[in-house]
This record gives C-alpha cells, sequence and structure tokens, in this order.
C-alpha cells in the first residue's frame, strides 16, 4: 500500500491511501472526504498513515484488510496485540530502528478516530465503541508535551527588519520590481499575524474598503483553478477564516503595488489569477519564494547588523500576537481572559486552542520578571 496526492475535479488535493492493487482504500478515502474534510492535509497524512499501519498488521495476521476483525470476541487482546506490534515492529527493517512516543501517540489517536467513525457507520453498540476508545487511550505513551520555543522579534529587530526592506533603502537586497511586493509582505505579516498558507491565498478581492476602515479577509477559495502551484497552501481550519483590519497606509500600498506593479507582469506574461502575491513570471507566489524572501533578508540583517536572528514567516505572526496582547492589556485595560478571547478571533484559532493562553503565559512571566528587577534595583545591599 502507499500513499500520493490526488488532485479532484474541484481543484482540491487530497492524500489517498491505495491498495496493493493500485486502487484507492474506500473507507479511508471516505474518512478523509467527509471526517476530516477541515483538516489540513498534513493532519489527513497522519491519519492514512496510521490506517495503513493498521492495514499492515492486519494482513500480517490475518492475510485480509477487514476492519471488522476488531470486532472479533477478543477486542481488547487485539488492541494490545496491535498496539505492541506497531510500537515495536513498525520499523522492522532495521533493528536499530524504534518508533517514538510522540510519534506512537500521534498513530494511536488517528487510528482511535479512524475506528470510531468506521463503527458509528457500522452501527454497533455505544458500550462496544466506549471499549475500543477506552482501550486505545490505555495504550497511549503519554509523552512530555512539547515546550514551546517563544519566537517573538524584538522591537529593535523589527526597525531593523524595516529599515532593510524600505523600498527607498539602500541597502534593500532585491531588484526594483520585487521591492514593493516583498515590502507589502512583511508589512502585512506584522499587521495581520497571517499565517503562511493564508497570506499565499490571499486574493485582491480579499482587500476591503468600509468607510474609512480597511480589512483583509481570509475567505474560502473553493474551485479555485487559478492555482497553478504544485503544493498548494491551504487554510489550517474553519476557525481560520476571518477579517482584519490593516492601516491606511499598507490599503494605499497594495492598491499602487495592483495598478503600478502587479498589473504590468499579467500583461505582459498574459496570465489572469486573482492572487495578490505572484513571481515575475505572474504565477502565485509558491512557499519556497516565499521562504527565500525571508532567507535573502536574514542573510543582509546578520551582515548589516552582526548579530543573529530567527527570522521566519511565522516569526512575524508570533511578534504580531505579541504587540497585540500587550496592546490590548496595556493601553485598553482589558481583562486577560477577555484579551484571550479577542486574540482567538484576530489570529483564528479554536476554542479548544492553547494558543491563547501560551501567549498570556509568556505576558505574565515577561511582566512578572520586570516588576522583580525593579524591586531588586530598589535594594540596598551592604557588602
Amino acid at each position: 500500500m502507499k500513499i500520493i496526492k490526488c488532485r479532484f475535479s474541484n481543484n482540491k488535493t487530497y492524500p489517498v491511501l491505495l491498495t496493493s492493487k493500485g486502487l484507492p482504500e474506500f473507507n479511508s478515502m471516505l474518512f478523509c472526504l467527509i471526517k476530516l474534510k477541515a483538516k489540513s492535509f498534513n493532519t489527513k497524512i497522519n491519519h492514512l498513515v496510521s490506517i495503513k499501519l493498521l492495514n499492515s498488521y492486519l494482513n500480517e495476521k490475518y492475510k485480509n484488510e477487514n476492519f471488522e476483525n476488531f470486532l472479533n470476541e477478543n477486542l481488547i487482546e487485539e488492541i494490545d496485540g496491535f498496539c505492541h506490534w506497531m510500537y515495536h515492529k513498525k520499523y522492522n527493517k532495521s533493528n536499530d530502528s524504534v518508533i517514538s512516543n510522540q510519534s506512537f501517540d500521534i498513530y494511536i489517536r488517528a487510528i482511535s478516530n479512524f475506528l470510531e467513525w468506521y463503527f458509528i457507520r457500522k452501527k454497533i453498540s455505544n458500550n462496544r465503541l466506549n471499549e475500543i476508545k477506552n482501550k486505545f487511550k490505555i495504550n497511549l505513551v503519554h509523552h512530555p508535551p512539547k515546550i514551546r520555543e517563544y519566537k517573538s522579534l524584538s522591537e529593535l529587530e523589527v526597525s531593523n527588519i524595516k529599515s532593510i526592506i524600505s523600498i527607498n533603502s539602500n541597502n534593500n537586497p532585491f531588484k526594483n520590481e520585487y521591492k514593493l511586493r516583498n515590502y507589502l509582505v512583511i508589512e502585512l505579516l506584522l499587521q495581520t499575524g497571517l499565517r503562511i498558507g493564508e497570506l499565499l491565498l490571499l486574493k485582491i478581492e480579499n482587500v476591503i474598503k468600509s468607510d474609512n476602515n480597511y480589512y483583509i479577509q481570509i475567505a474560502k477559495n473553493d474551485n479555485d483553478f487559478e492555482d497553478t502551484r504544485k503544493i498548494k497552501p491551504s487554510i489550517k481550519n474553519n476557525w481560520s477564516y476571518r477579517i482584519v483590519s490593516i492601516s491606511h497606509e499598507l490599503y494605499n500600498l497594495l492598491d499602487i503595488y495592483f495598478i503600478k506593479y502587479r498589473k504590468k507582469i499579467s500583461l505582459k506574461n498574459k496570465v489572469k489569477n486573482g492572487y495578490i502575491f505572484i513571481s515575475n513570471s505572474g504565477q502565485p507566489l509558491n512557499l519556497n519564494s516565499l521562504n527565500s524572501i525571508f532567507i535573502v533578508i536574514k542573510t543582509k540583517y546578520e551582515i548589516q547588523f552582526k548579530d543573529k536572528i530567527k527570522l521566519t514567516p511565522h516569526a512575524l505572526r508570533h511578534t504580531f500576537v505579541n504587540q497585540l496582547l500587550e496592546y490590548l492589556i496595556d493601553y485598553e485595560k482589558i481583562e486577560m481572559e477577555l484579551a484571550k478571547d479577542k486574540l482567538r478571533q484576530i489570529c483564528g484559532w479554536s476554542n479548544s486552542s492553547p494558543m491563547p493562553a501560551f501567549y498570556a503565559g509568556y505576558f505574565i512571566n515577561k511582566r512578572a520578571n520586570e516588576i522583580n528587577i525593579q524591586r531588586i534595583n530598589n535594594i540596598n545591599y551592604e557588602i
């Protein structure tokens, strides 16, 4: 069995698990299309890898790939046997290779999700279903949670970056035809905190003016046959669809970019698409090109300022969230819980996302250290 990428007639790309005969495995494909419809491409891949492992186990033990083997009388032992097999035999090509606890838990949760969906369709009893779910939970390793690294840029770092990418800067490392586009990429990320996929999927129609207010809309682009990128960017989840305000100055610069630069490139290459950021050939800007922009800026920064910097598109999202939270607390005098709710809305996080609490924890820690420094400085030490 193998997993391939398949582009459907609605122009959406899905991973598909193929059987040994080269045909799509029906249950897993249906699961991806229905249950995982709103999930990211990588989440779908993780589930299909897990289902592939389950198929390998069933084929090795029963010489077939029938999921209903899990419904036999020895259900508990069956799940235990599969978990033991996966933990010790997933990488059986080499005795030195073992599956990590983190990967093991990811696969177990994915298989549990799939089998729950599968057996609900088969209308098995709730007691039996709960038995399956609980047994999978017992087999989780429960690896320690990953410690998140805080990647926000300082005010000085942001100021230095802007001095490099300023359109009129002599230090700007880009060709003239790219300067405004690349400046807008950085400024848009700093003002809105968009994810990479959201940025690359923006269209001209997503720039909105309402009275004297200006916005960027992250919206669905269904049936989008204009996207010619081999690896297509995607919206993370249904919570990502939102509207984020931008400054009047940024709106005007976008308008100039559309009229003076982007339009010329489209006419020159006879390419028509609605994406805001395009390459010099008129095609939608891809992930590799976006990362290249940041590599060039990072290299220029480290040479000019003789200092290391962790500059990525997502670092600008971290910076945006940090600045927004500080503004809400320090200037708007909003309570922390309400500020976290506003972060969820503006950043596109679900109600269960731990990210608002992560940023709140960093903010509290930063303030606590500032107070502690003041306390230390006010102590008269006698030596």
